[in-house]
């Protein structure tokens, strides 16, 4: 009996009016929760993005200079298809022309775009490229390398969270 007449109470409370604000109240708590989620899967939606669009620059690159074009063109079409990542503007492209002498990976030639101060983390003009060292490369085979580095800005508010996760500079290396 004593149930019954508590439900018949809870029941008449909501038939006057008396719960308005629990729809605010459920609203206030999962915005934020629902906000950081939607910024983050926008966030790594775009990451992915660019991610794949710098893998796609190295490797049609690689592909163009391993079909015997100038470093020189290579570099210039690879920065100017690259225009949507900010190659032009802050990102940088690197081509290396690589031979297996002995079995260690020599740079015999190398490019860089004009406006990028980083340097190639294959190695340096006639050093050894020492990321290379153990790949399986063939001795008086030439190789030929695109490295793509690529700024990455945040767009959401995320930006805190996300610049602990992402680096500023994404990079990307393919090999012919």
């Amino acid at each position: 009996m004593r149930i019954r007449a508590v439900l018949r109470r809870i029941s008449m409370r909501s038939a006057h009016g008396l719960d308005r604000g629990q729809g605010l109240v459920e609203l206030t708590l999962t915005l934020p929760v629902l906000l950081t989620v939607t910024f983050g899967v926008l966030e790594l939606g775009m990451l992915l993005d660019v991610t794949h669009q710098i893998s796609s620059l190295t490797r049609e690159g690689a592909s163009i200079a391993s079909r015997g074009a100038p470093l020189d063109s290579v570099l210039l079409i690879t920065t100017t298809n690259g225009r949507s990542v900010g190659l032009m503007d802050s990102g940088g492209a690197i081509v290396s022309e690589i031979e297996v002498q002995n079995g260690v990976p020599v740079i015999l030639d190398q490019v860089a775009s004009g406006g990028y101060i980083g340097t190639s983390r294959l190695g340096l003009l006639g050093a050894t490229a020492s990321a290379l060292v153990g790949q399986g490369l063939r001795s008086g085979q030439l190789y030929y390398a695109v490295e793509v580095f690529a700024p990455y800005q945040s767009f959401t508010p995320l930006d805190r969270l996300v610049g602990a996760i992402v680096p500023d500079v994404l990079y990307d290396r393919t090999v012919f």
